[in-house]
């Protein structure tokens, strides 16, 4: 089975760039992290984890659990 929803990527994506926005990661200024718009209406909709922080696909990693500051 194929995941099918709004990504992440680690680097710059090869097509529909004006899709995404752009996050350093903390603590490692030379990655960047492309979110897709798509995921920021899903954290609407979703919210947090009682933790605070929001979980969501990275291609390349898999599951990526992760926090804006």
């Amino acid at each position: 089975m194929v995941y099918r929803g709004p990504v992440g990527l680690w680097g710059k994506p090869e097509e529909s760039a004006e899709k995404f926005r752009v996050f350093e990661v903390e603590g490692h200024r030379d990655i960047k992290c492309h979110i897709e718009e798509e995921v920021f209406q899903w954290m609407e909709d979703a919210g947090p984890m009682p933790e605070g922080d929001y979980l969501f696909m990275a291609e390349g990693v898999g599951r990526l659990r992760f926090s804006l500051l």
